[in-house]
């Protein structure tokens, strides 16, 4: 059982900024309850060359091995993991 306020997954989200008009975009890590509590922090970020999407890549989670890239549509994505409007990368 987590102790109370141990979910550090709402901490963590991307946000985006249309230079133009200053309006912002918040992608959360995961909806809450289906993150398991664990954070899964962005290390890098790219653009893509149509400037839709965006790459995001996510360091090893505990004590796995590796790094995750998420490519995220930033017209349909919900959050920066997974689900509508987002692929991960092989």
């Amino acid at each position: 059982m987590k102790a109370a306020g141990s979910d550090l997954s709402a901490q963590y989200s991307l946000v985006t900024r249309t230079l133009s008009s200053g309006v912002e975009r918040a992608y959360p890590m995961l909806p809450p309850g289906q993150s398991g509590g664990l954070p899964a922090p962005i290390s890098h970020l790219s653009w893509a060359a149509n400037g839709t999407e965006l790459a995001v890549s996510i360091a090893a989670i505990q004590d796995n091995e590796g790094w995750q890239i998420v490519l995220v549509d930033t017209a349909t994505a919900q959050n920066y993991l997974g689900g509508t409007g987002t692929r991960r990368c092989r």
